[in-house]
């Protein structure tokens, strides 16, 4: 198996970094994020028909949340 890096997701995932090594909370981070309409982990998914169990087709309206930055700082993969 490959890994292969999607560049666009790439770079929110980068921010990410950049601002949690900065010091800003999980919390911080996912509002920031929200506010400037950067499209959710399910959000992107969605958009590239990629599959997605969490997805809800009647709400365009999927948000970061704390436990997805959470999760992105610390998975190893």
């Amino acid at each position: 198996h490959k890994l292969l890096i999607d560049e666009e997701a790439a770079d929110v995932v980068r921010e990410i970094f950049l601002l949690a090594a900065n010091g800003k909370t999980v919390r911080a981070i996912a509002k920031e994020l929200n506010q400037r309409h950067v499209p959710s982990r399910s959000k992107y998914r969605h958009q590239r028909n990629i599959y997605n169990k969490w997805y809800n087709d009647e709400s365009d309206v999927v948000v970061w949340k704390e436990l997805t930055i959470r999760d992105i700082i610390t998975d190893e993969i």
